[in-house]
């Protein structure tokens, strides 16, 4: 705000008691990074980063490292998994059975499988990052991914391009089978609401009768109302709304099939890029965004669980696994138990 609060009086009396008591404050939400510019009222009005407890390691080391202007050692997880994988822009953490690729601040995060190329595969997954951003998979890409198709998730709508031309989009809202109201449902549903609050802390009997006289009068003139519109009010996404979505990618020759949540959601798409090439996953910042708590961050984690590769079978032949970071036999089930032992404490720290 500029100010010691939103209110001019109280940021005038918030800023004398802060310069009496204190020798510094952080003052608004921004970089970490402070710099003394001569002004003698600066140290006072300094900026701080807010730290969600959805970012992964890497998150916080990429704003610094840009915050500061100073070199970053990022985190790279499990050694062994992370050397499979060349890191051409932002960062890699290999963690368990994710893949965590972070993208540079306003820009992409974007890894690609070493010395393997293939053209006819199947790939599935499992997307945890927040829905507002883009997680990408590029298939037969070139060395630098300047040529590729691309099979995206991208503030919930699912897009299969191939370079840059659109092929296919999807609202996976309406995939779902979500029902929007109409703009004015949600201004109809937010006046209740808003005189049901007022009731709640009525004064006297007097006011809440006012108060429930007007919440009836809506509700009476609510069908007059309601039939006057047809606009879908969409909301925003908030920026820390978490995803979840498995998604399953099938190419052969011409052919590209995606199932979402193991359900088909785009049949037969035709390619033209046929050769062999990559495989590379990315992540995008998907702009500020909306957030009630007005946060500012410009770096997106993409995360890809459960990633496995495998060769399309012959009607008699196995499947062929060219790439799995899932976990297996002893490692499946020392991960299940240390899982198990935590959501087991975690349930005593919050109910008792």
């Amino acid at each position: 705000t500029g100010q010691f609060g939103n209110n001019k009086k109280v940021s005038h009396v918030n800023s004398k008691w802060i310069h009496e008591l204190f020798q510094m404050n952080f003052n608004r939400e921004g970089n970490c990074w402070n710099t003394k510019l001569g002004e003698e009222d600066e140290i006072y009005n300094l900026t701080r980063m807010q730290p969600q407890p959805y970012w992964y390691s890497n998150h916080l080391l990429m704003r610094i490292k840009y915050d500061s202007g100073q070199d970053m050692d990022f985190m790279n997880g499990n050694e062994e998994e992370y050397k499979e994988w060349n890191v051409l822009e932002g960062a890699l953490e290999c963690k368990e059975e994710k893949m965590v690729v972070t993208s540079i601040p306003e820009g992409d995060g974007k890894v690609a499988l070493k010395n393997k190329k293939w053209k006819d595969f199947e790939l599935s997954t499992t997307l945890t990052g927040n829905l507002f951003g883009s997680q990408i998979i590029y298939l037969r890409a070139d060395d630098k991914i300047k040529n590729y198709i691309s099979v995206s998730i991208e503030n919930n709508v699912l897009y299969v391009r191939e370079g840059g031309r659109e092929l296919y989009t999807l609202n996976l809202d309406e995939f779902d089978g979500v029902e929007y109201k109409t703009v004015e449902e949600d201004e109809h549903d937010s006046r209740v609401q808003e005189m049901k609050a007022l009731l709640r802390y009525a004064e006297d009997i007097e006011e809440a009768k006012e108060y429930k006289q007007n919440i009836d009068n809506l509700n009476k003139d609510s069908s007059d109302l309601l039939a006057q519109g047809s606009e879908k009010y969409i909301p925003d996404i908030n920026i820390n709304e978490l995803g979840k979505r498995k998604l399953k990618i099938s190419i052969h020759d011409k052919n590209l099939n995606v199932w979402v949540d193991d359900r088909l959601a785009a049949e037969n798409i035709e390619v033209s890029r046929l050769s062999e090439g990559m495989v590379a996953l990315g992540s995008r910042w998907g702009g500020y965004g909306w957030s009630q708590r007005n946060l500012a961050d410009d770096v997106y984690d993409g995360v890809f669980e459960k990633l496995t590769i495998t060769i399309l079978p012959d009607s008699q032949d196995k499947v062929q696994i060219l790439y799995d970071n899932c976990f297996h036999g002893v490692e499946k089930l020392k991960n299940t138990t240390t899982n198990v032992g935590s959501q087991v404490i975690n349930w005593f720290i919050k109910y008792l």
